[in-house]
């Protein structure tokens, strides 16, 4: 039985093969590496086992070049996927910086009006409500002014006017709600600290929100204030129709004062009822007037 022998063309050893089948791959005793089994000189099988040194390193150059191409190939592929991800990442998160820091340039070129007119808490400059209270007397509300924050964001000025008695807010717009900043009732004037969020954006059914904070006046004193707000369901009478509405309840304390009422909104008409609790009794109103304001927002600062 012929004994073929085979030369490692990585390392040049020599070893002893059990059989010879053509093309077969075995392993270099000595240095580990594959093999592949050359053709016999002559193509017969039966042929001494001296095989060829010249084509077996040409062999052996094929499947290293081979072995290199594929690993270079699964590399480029495991860096381009590493960079898609990444580019990903980027632009997801420079996108997010992009609109929170270009909120209120948006706000500006785009119309505030349109935006805030499709939610329940609607506000433009010439916008007056009026109000019946307690079936006595009336309370008017109008959004006299536009313009900027010292952020950039929009604000309102909603002045509240029932006989003898005068009551502005301060009210600052931004991508998760309306903030009241202030109140001013005569010549007081009351900053909140934090803002107290009047309306969160978007408003659900189901909305929920708490106001920890305290009420500044110009001369020092402090109110400390806890109010939890709820939002539900329900219906209302706005502009002759009867509209799906959100009714906000408002618990809490202002200083001493309880807090216990509740608001019901409509979209693009904004507050249709409201009830409070006070020590003399309850007070209500309901909307009688609405107009819609057709100003355009400016720049002025507040009087």
């Amino acid at each position: 039985m012929p004994r073929y022998v085979l030369e490692c063309p990585h390392c040049e050893a020599r070893f002893r093969l059990k059989r010879y089948v053509r093309d077969e791959r075995v392993r270099c005793r000595k240095c580990g590496e594959i093999v592949l089994v050359p053709a016999v000189e002559g193509g017969d099988e039966e042929s001494p086992a001296s095989l060829d040194r010249e084509i077996r390193r040409k062999l052996a150059r094929i499947y290293s070049i081979r072995k290199q191409a594929i690993l270079a190939f699964a590399l480029a592929a495991a860096l381009a996927g590493g960079t898609i991800l990444l580019v990903r990442e980027y632009g997801r998160r420079g996108t997010l910086v992009r609109e929170s820091e270009s909120f209120h340039k948006r706000m500006t070129r785009e119309t505030w009006e349109g935006m805030l007119s499709q939610v329940p808490f609607p506000l433009a400059p010439g916008m007056r409500w009026v109000y019946d209270v307690n079936g006595e007397g009336t309370e008017s509300r109008r959004v006299l002014w536009a313009g900027l924050g010292p952020g950039g964001e929009p604000q309102y000025e909603l002045r509240m006017e029932r006989e003898g008695s005068t009551l502005s807010l301060l009210l600052r717009v931004k991508e998760n709600g309306v903030w009241l900043v202030s109140e001013r009732e005569k010549d007081s004037l009351f900053h909140f600290d934090p803002l107290l969020c009047v309306a969160p954006l978007p408003l659900y059914l189901d909305s929920t929100w708490e106001y920890r904070g305290a009420i500044r006046s110009e001369d020092g004193t402090v109110e400390e204030c806890e109010i939890s707000f709820r939002t539900e369901g329900g219906h209302a009478i706005a502009a002759g129709q009867t509209r799906s509405a959100f009714v906000v309840r408002e618990t809490g304390k202002r200083g001493q004062r309880a807090v216990d009422g509740k608001c019901v909104y409509c979209v693009g008409v904004g507050l249709v009822e409201f009830e409070k609790q006070h020590p003399g009794g309850t007070e209500s109103g309901a909307l009688r007037e609405f107009s819609g304001g057709g100003g355009a927002p400016g720049s002025r600062a507040p009087p």
